[in-house]
């Protein structure tokens, strides 16, 4: 009947409204996916990446710069400025690698927490936080933290297995409780000469720790259970030594003094990446530093990992360089 045509006609306009009001964003790599999002200022045209449609993915994760929502024929461009908290939680298995676009200046809580295949991610050069387990549980995770970060919020990269070493730039100034607990397989923790609080438990449970290297002349504060192993050799400045010695819990270590010249040598906004051949070369990457280097293929294969400067490829096509929290596209 008429009432039963329009009633459906009516719901028909509705549905399209609501369609064609839904924000998306669309990345513009050789995989396109939807992404969801949320405006944080009109004014200024910004935006954070709140999740993911559909809510599951195989293979390279490539986060874009810019995103777009349509309300008919209107369109409207935001930069991608943040990640927000909970982004992409739990997504375990269905999230192996993830590149952010430079645009990025902060990453939300537990953004990627529980992502367990998660095994590379650049986090860019101009991130200044990292939040509350934004990496937590993160087992197979390897990144380095860029000399942008300033807070490294709570359980920020806790039980991420898979950590050598951790490195904490001389941007950060604070570091939050039990920020790197769990990092089993840490062997060299070096602390940045700018850390001035560290929380409670955050190096706790780093049961392979070899050495710990505090660049600052000055101990940062601490707590009682920040360390949980006071046997671990502790280097310090040369003539800071008597500083940590008495300092309430640093004290606790065998301290030694150390020539700290070098460390943090390397500028993120000084590496560049040229092809010759079916080879991938570095260039501004200081004598004595050694970041790590991932290279991928378009359809999120790891290729390469390791510290080398020059790479040799399989062959001739794209690939997507990660180092020093930059990331590259170059094609042989």
């Amino acid at each position: 009947n008429n009432t039963s045509m329009k009633d459906l006609l009516l719901r028909a306009c509705l549905l399209m409204g609501i369609l064609f009001t839904t924000p998306t964003c669309f990345a513009d790599t050789p995989i396109q996916e939807d992404f969801m999002f949320e405006v944080i200022s009109e004014e200024d045209s910004t935006c954070e990446i709140s999740g993911m449609i559909p809510n599951g993915y195989d293979g390279i994760l490539v986060i874009p710069e810019i995103c777009t929502s349509y309300t008919g024929n209107e369109s409207h461009s935001y930069r991608v400025i943040g990640i927000g908290d909970y982004a992409f939680y739990y997504m375990e298995m269905s999230l192996n690698s993830v590149q952010l676009p430079n645009s990025i200046t902060y990453i939300g809580a537990h953004a990627f927490e529980r992502c367990t295949a998660l095994s590379t991610i650049n986090i860019p050069y101009g991130v200044t936080a990292i939040r509350d387990g934004a990496f937590a549980e993160c087992l197979v995770l390897q990144t380095d933290i860029p000399n942008s970060v300033v807070t490294i919020g709570k359980e920020a990269f806790c039980s991420c297995a898979s950590f050598t070493s951790i490195d904490i730039p001389n941007s950060v100034t604070t570091i939050g409780d039990w920020a790197f607990d769990g990092c089993y397989n840490t062997k060299v923790l070096t602390i940045g000469s700018n850390v001035s609080t560290i929380g409670d438990h955050a190096f706790t449970n780093l049961s392979l720790l070899e050495e710990i290297r505090v660049l600052s002349p000055t101990p940062p504060m601490i707590q009682a259970n920040t360390f949980d192993d006071y046997t671990v050799p502790l280097y310090v400045p040369i003539g800071a030594a008597p500083a940590y010695q008495s300092t309430p819990y640093w004290a606790n270590f065998d301290i030694k003094e150390s020539d700290f010249t070098g460390i943090g040598a390397t500028r993120e906004d000084a590496i560049t990446v040229s092809t010759n051949g079916n080879e991938i070369h570095l260039h501004g990457i200081e004598n004595g530093t050694s970041p790590l280097v991932m290279v991928h293929n378009t359809k999120g294969q790891l290729i390469y990992s390791g510290t080398d400067t020059t790479i040799k490829t399989p062959g001739r096509g794209l690939y997507i360089v990660t180092v020093a929290n930059q990331t590259f596209k170059d094609c042989l």
